[in-house]
């Protein structure tokens, strides 16, 4: 079955090869988004001086929990190991706690839970902070967006979803002065969803992000980077 394949033999040519008949090439299949996924939960608790504390709990499946294997296999260095990719979105995080499930039993998902410390999460302006609505910017137009145009397909990692919930405290007796608007975009190459609320010292935010296909035909690729601009 293709969830069985690694991803070098999705979407690969392959010879079948039958006694009595003649050999015939066929594509293998690429495993559809949901079954690499990847989803958490986050709680971020502001300080007025625009430092944060972040509790996140993800459940990763398909072929980003096989690299999360293979990376944080080794129990003394996952810290630091954690520490560097989350460096990729913040400036000097401390990483107080990480505990993953049994990353040996490949019969489960991998699951991790992290308590981080981020002393410059926000922006300082005045007697205001300001920080960005997402935690993890997708960064598709920088990889892959940056050509006006394609002489050749784009070759994406595998199709993919991802799901976000974060839950933004702030200071007790602050206020959210504005949020952005609602997004939601879907196409045959992908589909994206970003909204938010808040509630008196809360802001609750739900994102999702798919990538439908491992590869972009250059005849979509006006279509896939105009996608990658808006997510």
């Amino acid at each position: 079955a293709a969830k069985d394949l690694p991803s070098m033999d999705q979407g690969a040519v392959m010879f079948v090869v039958r006694t009595g008949d003649k050999a015939a090439a066929q594509v293998t299949d690429w495993v559809p988004p949901e079954m690499n996924a990847r989803d958490s939960v986050i709680t971020v608790k502001l300080n007025e001086d625009g430092s944060a504390t972040i509790v996140q709990k993800a459940t990763v499946t398909g072929m980003d929990a096989g690299q999360m294997r293979q990376r944080f296999q080794e129990g003394a260095k996952r810290e630091k190991l954690f520490q560097e990719w989350y460096n990729q979105f913040f400036d000097a995080v401390e990483v107080d706690k990480l505990t993953f499930n049994d990353l040996a039993d490949y019969n489960v998902p991998v699951e991790f839970q992290a308590e981080i410390r981020v002393p410059r999460f926000a922006r300082k302006e005045g007697r205001s902070i300001v920080f960005r609505p997402s935690m993890f910017p997708a960064r598709l137009a920088e990889q892959f967006g940056q050509l006006a145009d394609r002489k050749h397909d784009v070759v994406l990692d595998w199709p993919q979803e991802r799901k976000e919930r974060v839950v933004f405290e702030l200071p007790k007796g602050w206020k959210v002065k504005s949020l952005p608007a609602a997004l939601e975009r879907d196409n045959t190459l992908g589909a994206f969803s970003w909204k938010a609320k808040a509630e008196g010292n809360r802001i609750e935010v739900d994102s999702s992000m798919s990538l439908k296909k491992a590869r972009v035909p250059k005849g979509d690729y006006k279509m896939f980077r105009d996608f990658a601009v808006d997510v």
